[in-house]
């Protein structure tokens, strides 16, 4: 069953940052040239909805908020009542995927077309889609419209989180050197259990845990045979699409996992357990008994503190070499869905949209996620050094009060802002790795270096589909994926034989109509490259 725009927006309600104000009747008022300030000369109220991170104090009384205002000539009366067909002229932190646009766009028309807008105002959205050459047609409807901005935050090591870490302390001890290959790291693995290196015989060769970031171990490891992102497990090959979990290689590799299991090499609960759970053995604080893990980043399984030396002899494993020369590592795209619209109860469209095209600038983007200039950021000095190497061109100086604690100074990531990886990367960084404050340098090193290389040329995106197969679609989506990811699992832990009961997973997958899905969305991959 579709959801109603009643589930929609109600849902949105509890995340809500501050009070209401409704703007009065008005014909809508003339715009400035497009790229300049103020954009209006006459003041006008817009209502907007947008959420408040818990670290926010209040969007109303927000610097950048009063900033913005001042800046743009356009003041924001953020909506409370979003109960059906009571919502705001424009959501400026929506995050609405493709099948909202679908609902709320394309068929009941509550969001606008935006396309004349970028057209003729859209300055910054234009150099977005210019530095990202397939944001536009990410953006675009079935219908040829575009209903919406994307938040994009380009997060270099985001980009490449497909990671696991290895205890450098243990190889050492072991006498072994850093795994490039399954045998290579199946040798480590045994070891690390038969030498024991911590001293104490309660040695973990390899964790993982579930419900988290990049954390359960079988996507890093299913990549030395084929191409497993953990999510849509969708591989792209001039252009054709093909789901990992029904070839064979997925057999190849989820036998290598089993033999790691059965060997007693890989954590039982790791199939389990929570990443809270897998932290407390991260930090065990008797004595070190982990020896690889797979996660997003180092601090997922253990503290991150100047204080604390345990992360410090930990390095990023690079995606190792399976027996047939594949070597895979996932690539998660820096953007998707719409978190700006405009819906058809605004009266001011073009003022709305010129708002948006404003916080898509440098300036603009600077203002909401770093707020004042002197207050959170400066200018970085001549020998400051970016994460690149390169010259910095800002320097942080937010402190302890931007990192944990509750403020008032700008929205954080909460507006759809232009954070491409080259802006990420003029921030002064700490040039001291195993420092917290050079924790995002190293990350960003050990992707570059690592991991970045491994990167598929072609991956998929997500995509529109014809609005009459999304109900259908998603709910083909939702069942494959469950029965492959309980799969999984059981064919690793030995409850299904990879010989015997192959067949029937197979036959399975085709009754859930997986050939019907994957050309579904070949179609609509296809067509969204011809727009």
């Amino acid at each position: 069953m579709r959801r109603g725009k009643r589930v929609l927006f109600a849902s949105m309600v509890a995340v809500l940052a501050v009070a209401a104000g409704v703007a009065p009747a008005a014909a809508a008022t003339a715009v400035t040239p497009a790229g300049t300030l103020p954009i209006v000369k006459t003041p006008v109220t817009i209502t907007a909805y947008a959420m408040l991170a818990p670290w926010i104090m209040d969007l109303k009384t927000n610097d950048a908020t009063k900033e913005l205002e001042k800046r743009t000539g356009i003041n924001e009366r953020r909506n409370l009542m979003l109960a059906s067909g009571d919502y705001p002229e424009i959501f400026m932190s929506g995050n609405f995927n493709n099948s909202d646009i679908l609902q709320y766009g394309v068929e009941q028309k509550i969001f606008i077309p935006i396309n004349a807008l970028i057209d003729k105002y859209g300055v910054n959205v234009r150099k977005a889609f210019a530095y990202y050459p397939t944001l536009q047609a990410d953006l675009t409807a079935p219908d040829g419209n575009i209903y919406g901005l994307a938040n994009i935050n380009d997060c270099y090591h985001c980009t490449y989180s497909q990671k696991a870490w290895i205890n450098d302390d243990w190889l050492n001890k072991t006498g072994m050197k850093m795994p490039t290959t399954t045998d290579d790291f199946a040798a480590v693995l045994k070891a690390f259990k038969a030498r024991d290196p911590n001293g104490h015989g309660d040695e973990i060769p390899l964790m993982g845990s579930i419900n988290s970031w990049q954390n359960p171990v079988q996507n890093f490891l299913l990549s030395a045979f084929v191409y497993a992102n953990g999510s849509d497990n969708i591989t792209v090959r001039n252009g054709k699409l093909s789901f990992s979990p029904a070839q064979p290689e997925w057999r190849d590799g989820l036998r290598y996992i089993h033999k790691l299991y059965a060997d007693g090499l890989i954590y039982p609960a790791s199939f389990t357990q929570s990443r809270e759970q897998a932290q407390q053995i991260g930090d065990n604080p008797d004595h070190e008994i982990l020896g690889s893990f797979t996660a997003g980043h180092l601090g997922m399984y253990m503290r991150i503190e100047d204080t604390y030396d345990r992360p410090r002899h930990w390095e990023a494993l690079a995606p190792l070499k399976g027996p047939k020369g594949v070597q895979n590592t996932a690539i998660y795209q820096a953007f998707s869905g719409a978190w700006f619209v405009i819906t058809n109860k605004c009266k001011n469209p073009e003022a709305a949209f010129r708002l948006a095209d404003y916080i898509y600038s440098e300036e603009g983007t600077m203002l909401m996620e770093f707020g004042l200039e002197g207050v959170n950021w400066k200018k970085a000095g001549p020998t400051d050094k970016g994460l690149d190497g390169q010259p910095a061109r800002w320097t942080d100086i937010r402190g302890v009060a931007g990192h944990g604690n509750v403020y008032n100074t700008d929205w954080g990531q909460e507006a759809a802002t232009v954070r491409t990886a080259a802006w990420r990367a003029a921030w002064t960084a700490n040039q001291d790795l195993l420092s917290v404050a050079g924790y995002e340098l190293r990350l960003y090193r050990e992707s570059k270096t690592k991991y970045a290389p491994y990167a598929p040329k072609e991956w998929f995106t997500p995509v529109f589909l014809n609005p009459k197969q999304v109900e259908e679609a998603t709910q083909m989506q939702t069942n494959i994926t469950d029965f492959v990811n309980r799969s999984t699992v059981q064919f690793i832990v030995g409850e299904k034989d990879l010989d015997k009961d192959w067949d029937a997973y197979i036959a399975q997958l085709k009754s859930l109509n997986l050939d019907r899905y994957i050309q579904m969305n070949q179609d609509a991959y296809a067509a969204k490259f011809r727009k």
